[in-house]
C-alpha cells in the first residue's frame, strides 16, 4: 500500500505540468526560457507540496480509498498547478512544443481521471515517462521528475 501511496505522489511530480491541453491559455509571450523555468518550477514544488500533504491525510486503506484520492485529490491537485503554470505564459519560441507537451498529457490525465484503478497495478510502467522525459528535456526539472521508483 505505501508504495502505491508513493507512486501516486510520483505521478503528480511527472504531470505537474501535464494536466491542461488544448486552447485555455499557455500561449506565447515575452517571457524569457530562463523565468518560465524558475516559476513553473516553483509552481510544481509548491503543487506537489501541498499534493503530499493532502495524501498523507487521504484514506488509502482500501482499493476504493485510493481511487477516490486519486480522483479527488490528485488530478484535482495536478489540474490546478498546469492552470497556475500557463497562467504565466510560454516562451514565445517555445509555445507550440510546450502546447503539444500538454496536449499529449492531457490525454494521460483524463485516462488517470476515468480509471484510477489502472494506477494501482505495481506492475505497470510510468504512463507519464515520455512527457516526464519531454519536461526534463526543457528544464523542468522540478515538474518532470518522477519520484515512483
Amino acid at each position: 500500500m505505501r508504495k502505491i501511496i508513493t507512486t501516486l505522489v510520483g505521478l503528480a511530480a511527472v504531470v505537474a505540468l501535464a494536466g491542461c491541453g488544448g486552447d485555455d491559455g499557455g500561449g506565447g509571450t515575452d517571457i524569457s526560457k530562463a523565468a518560465f523555468i524558475s516559476q513553473a518550477n516553483q509552481v510544481c514544488a509548491q503543487g506537489s507540496a501541498e499534493l503530499a500533504t493532502a495524501m498523507a491525510g487521504a484514506d488509502v486503506s482500501s482499493q476504493e480509498g485510493i481511487e477516490k484520492a486519486i480522483e479527488e485529490v490528485l488530478v484535482p491537485n495536478i489540474r490546478q498547478q498546469v492552470a497556475d503554470i500557463r497562467a504565466i505564459g510560454f516562451p514565445s519560441a517555445d509555445a507550440a512544443m510546450l502546447d503539444q507537451v500538454f496536449d499529449d498529457a492531457e490525454a494521460l490525465l483524463d485516462q488517470m481521471a476515468d480509471d484510477p484503478s489502472a494506477l494501482t497495478d505495481p506492475s505497470a510502467s510510468d504512463p507519464f515517462e515520455e512527457v516526464n522525459s519531454k519536461l526534463t528535456e526543457y528544464g523542468l526539472g522540478t515538474c518532470g521528475q518522477s519520484n515512483t521508483g
